[in-house]
């Protein structure tokens, strides 16, 4: 996919800028994201699957800071305070399904 996604850019767009500010803080949000990824490996091993891909669902936390913070995605105030608010109930939801375990 990376390797499409590079050709696909040499193609069709103008100036490739492999090495900008942004392609670096996508490259941070990528490792969070792969941070996440390889806790549900690990998490299915030790858990089981019921329980561990349940549980690793939470690294939408992971990749939702990592928007927020690396990316700078901009939010209104409304959307802010509803993103957090939609983070504590996924990590509720994830702490009351390990206390199951």
């Amino acid at each position: 996919m990376a390797i499409g996604a590079m050709a696909f850019s040499f193609f069709f767009d103008k100036k490739p800028e492999l090495f900008s500010k942004k392609s670096f803080q996508n490259i941070a949000a990528g490792a969070a994201f792969a941070i996440g990824n390889i806790g549900i490996l690990l998490s299915n091993k030790v858990n089981g699957v019921a329980v561990g891909f349940t549980l690793s669902q939470m690294n939408v936390i992971v990749n939702t800071l990592g928007g927020l913070i690396f990316l700078k995605e901009s939010r209104t105030s409304k959307e802010l305070k509803l993103t957090i608010g939609g983070l504590i109930l996924v990590a509720a939801g994830g702490i009351l399904i390990g206390l199951t375990k």
